[in-house]
């Protein structure tokens, strides 16, 4: 009954306790197998010191501490965990006052931070169509048409050719024409034309012309 009680107690112990510590309750638990989680605030690879270990601090009370002969089983670089939120478990020592947990092993030291999920392809835009536009026909003249009038631009202003106006047919000519009147009475009708008689001192000249 007692050893049944004691396991009783060490189970609700363990489900009592978190899944990782804090890196401050990691001191607490000196001795023990735990997982501590935290945010790596500094990384530094002491190649100058005994042993050229590697130190992840996990704020100013816990370190994991990796010797270099483990160092080559880390890829990339374990000092590239700075910022990142990790899990190390292993067995808590104390040292100089801090916490810390010597990883041997790649399995003991795994971020704990969530990878952003990889985004997803821009959506290719939907193809433009564009209906296909017939090419422009030249300007069909028919058989016989005339051509239009050119026209001259003289300083912006458009110039038609003015169409030459024939002489006035019907204009009155100063001198009569009868080519059917004798010489005589031609002269002696240009004298009374010349004197001032008129048309109608001719018109009396034909009608009763002089004895000649």
């Amino acid at each position: 009954m007692a050893v049944l009680l004691l396991a009783l107690l060490t189970v609700a112990r363990l489900a009592a306790q978190p899944a990782c510590l804090t890196p401050e309750q990691a001191l607490v638990h000196v001795g023990e197998r735990a997982c501590v989680e935290g945010v790596v605030t500094g990384a530094v690879f002491a190649q100058r010191s005994t042993g050229q270990p590697t130190f992840l601090d996990l704020g100013p009370q816990f370190t994991a501490v990796i010797w270099i002969e483990d160092r080559p089983k880390f890829d990339p670089p374990p000092e590239r965990l700075r910022g990142r939120r990790v899990r190390v478990s292993g067995r808590i020592e104390l040292y100089r006052g801090k916490a810390q947990i010597v990883v041997r092993d790649p399995a003991q030291l795994v971020p704990a931070d969530t990878a952003a999920p990889p985004s997803s392809p821009a959506p290719s835009p939907a193809p433009v169509l564009v209906a296909p536009t017939s090419a422009p026909q030249p300007p069909t003249t028919e058989p016989g048409a005339a051509a239009p009038a050119a026209q001259t631009r003289v300083r912006g202003a458009a110039l038609t050719p003015t169409a030459t106006v024939p002489p006035t047919a019907n204009a009155v000519s100063a001198e009569p024409r009868d080519s059917g009147a004798p010489p005589p009475l031609l002269a002696a009708g240009a004298g009374l034309v010349a004197l001032g008689g008129g048309l109608a001192a001719w018109h009396r000249l034909r009608r009763h012309p002089p004895a000649g």
